[in-house]
């Protein structure tokens, strides 16, 4: 069972999927990622707030940019969009999403080149 402001951010998060599928399928087929990963990570004990929060600004990057899958993307363009200031803790979250199978993750390893993160939809 998640904590308590998971479930808070799960109920919320089912609250809008109910919402978006009455009233805008565009705007469903953006937020049904998000409420499968809910779903999946309600009984995930691996999962902690940098991983919910890595995941939400992935969403929120592919989604501004024509929900293309791969994303590729820099690692500060991610980090902004999740509040993560440390590049230790975006890799390790990043890379445990991939181990875990809730995105593949495909490193650049080169400063000048995007990496790709793949959407595994589902």
């Amino acid at each position: 069972m998640l904590p308590v402001s998971y479930r808070v951010w799960y109920y919320n998060v089912q609250f809008l999927c109910r919402l978006a599928s009455a009233k805008c399928k565009g705007f469903m087929k953006v937020l049904q990622p998000l409420c499968n990963f809910f779903k999946a990570v309600q009984s995930d004990g691996r999962i902690s707030v940098n991983h919910i929060g890595g995941y939400a600004a992935l969403l929120d990057y592919r989604a501004r940019h024509s929900m293309q899958n791969p994303v590729r993307t820099f690692s500060h363009e991610i980090m902004a969009l999740a509040k993560i200031t440390s590049n230790f803790t975006y890799y390790k979250c990043i890379r445990e999403l991939s181990e875990y199978g809730y995105i593949n993750y495909t490193p650049s390893y080169k400063k000048t080149k995007a990496s790709r993160i793949y959407f595994l939809e589902g």
